[in-house]
């Protein structure tokens, strides 16, 4: 076990889904990682021996949606990625929408479908500026259940 804190618990959310999408940040310094029940982002720094530092709440959807008079940020937050400025972009299934999370936590942009239901959308990986994410589609019967991909306004870190 890397790291363990009660901030990657479900909590009383749900469903009862606690540490659940990882992401290194540019440089290796910190792993994120999404609670989904808890509708969080949590940081864990890495220290220059490679251990665990101390988890820490990062973003906070109801946080979020009280300062920024919002709904539903991070609400089911599953699969996360960074594109090259420091922006987390996360599945917020529960929302059915990609949100954007700036450097300083704020919610900076949403995207939604206009032609399909995004029902669970849950990881995602850049390619390019282009975001390839799955959609659970878990309350259609499966119905809209593919791999989709949104054009993005920045690139994203290239996958390992």
């Amino acid at each position: 076990m890397w790291s363990q804190s009660p901030l990657l618990l479900p909590g009383t959310g749900f469903p009862p889904l606690g540490a659940n999408g990882i992401a290194f940040d540019l440089f290796f310094q910190n792993v994120y990682v999404s609670n989904t029940s808890n509708h969080q982002i949590i940081r864990i720094p890495v220290e220059l021996d490679g251990s665990a530092g101390t988890a820490e709440v990062f973003a906070d959807g109801p946080t979020i949606d009280a300062k920024q008079g919002t709904t539903n940020a991070l609400a089911g937050a599953d699969g996360i990625a960074f594109d090259l400025f420091g922006n987390l972009y996360v599945c917020a299934n529960q929302a059915n929408q990609i949100q954007v999370i700036s450097q300083d936590a704020k919610l900076t942009a949403h995207y939604t479908s206009s032609t399909v239901t995004l029902d669970n959308p849950a990881s995602l990986v850049f390619l390019g500026s282009q975001l390839f994410f799955t959609n659970a589609s878990i309350f259609d019967g499966g119905t809209n259940s593919a791999v989709y991909v949104l054009q993005t306004p920045s690139f994203g870190l290239p996958p390992l």
